[in-house]
């Protein structure tokens, strides 16, 4: 269907809007997700027929030769309480891009034929009756901080500070606020004895730390600069990124360099971290997702997470 030409149904994208030709694309793309299991499972039957049969274990002593147990060897009889086994990733499809891009090509072609803005022509696909005239942009979240594993210090849970305009201010004055508090901390970074800092990938600063406490006390000095509340003008969401903490042979995270935690502690960690941080107002991936009891204890004590 990608490579063909369109069907005479599709020569007017503003009569039929782009809801067929779009409901094209996801039953060519559900059909091919089936073969493509049936193919898996084709193929894991096959491996089944011809993998050899097992061999019985050897023998390794007589029956007669039996040796008495030490009684130090007895087994403990409380079970150790292990973690979920890590996911395998999901698995990717191929001509999904391919898929997706001719999705948003007719996207586009659909809104430049209206003369409308390609994010309000999206929108107003999910409008059964009436379109949208307008569009109001969310509130931005911008990372002005990294200080994780791979910053250089001893800390290694911040992997990304986010910063959250309160939603009472305009769009271009919640970045007007952010830009200035990106500008303060950069002159922070560049004060004496401050330690190397270099700039991440997303465009905020990049600087370790040995303390979990230090970045929170250097954004509150920016912000008592600018004469910002931290709570009030500015709330933080912490970008966690759990699955980078995980020491599966020990089965805890690594928060800081030689300091592991299970994941029940981890909770009690980010109920205090809260409370001594009332600012922060979420956290993403703070666990791993095959933990998702230890999510719903984080929400018990109305802590917002994403994963």
């Amino acid at each position: 269907w990608i490579l063909c030409g369109r069907t005479t149904k599709s020569k007017d994208p503003i009569a039929e809007q782009d809801g067929p030709l779009q409901r094209k694309t996801d039953e060519y793309f559900q059909r091919k997700v089936e073969e493509d299991e049936e193919q898996k499972k084709k193929d894991n039957k096959e491996e089944k027929l011809t993998e050899p049969e097992s061999l019985p274990p050897p023998v390794s002593a007589a029956i007669g030769d039996k040796k008495k147990k030490s009684p130090k060897a007895k087994k403990s009889l409380v079970p150790e309480k292990n973690i979920n086994p890590r996911e395998p990733p999901e698995p990717f499809f191929p001509g999904s891009v391919a898929i997706g891009a001719v999705s948003l090509a007719i996207a586009k072609a659909s809104a430049r034929l209206q003369n409308i803005i390609l994010y309000l022509h999206i929108a107003s696909l999910n409008q059964a009756e009436e379109r949208l005239k307008e569009m109001s942009m969310p509130l931005p979240l911008i990372s002005i901080l990294e200080c994780g594993k791979s910053s250089g210090g001893k800390a290694h849970l911040l992997k990304e500070v986010i910063a959250i305009p309160k939603p009472s201010l305009g769009y271009k004055q919640s970045i007007k606020m952010i830009r200035d508090l990106q500008q303060e901390i950069s002159k922070w970074m560049f004060a004496p004895k401050i330690g190397l800092a270099a700039m991440s990938q997303s465009g905020c600063w990049k600087k370790g730390y040995d303390h979990i406490e230090q970045p929170f006390e250097m954004i509150q000095e920016v912000c008592t600069a600018l004469q910002l509340t931290l709570g009030d003008d500015l709330h933080l969401m912490l970008n966690c990124a759990a699955h980078e903490l995980m020491d599966y042979e020990k089965q805890k995270y690594e928060v800081i360099t030689g300091v592991l935690k299970h994941p029940d502690e981890m909770i009690e960690f980010y109920i205090n971290l809260v409370k001594q941080y009332p600012s922060i107002i979420g956290l993403i991936d703070p666990l791993r997702k095959e933990v998702s009891n230890c999510y719903i204890s984080l929400k018990d004590k109305n802590i917002r997470t994403l994963r």
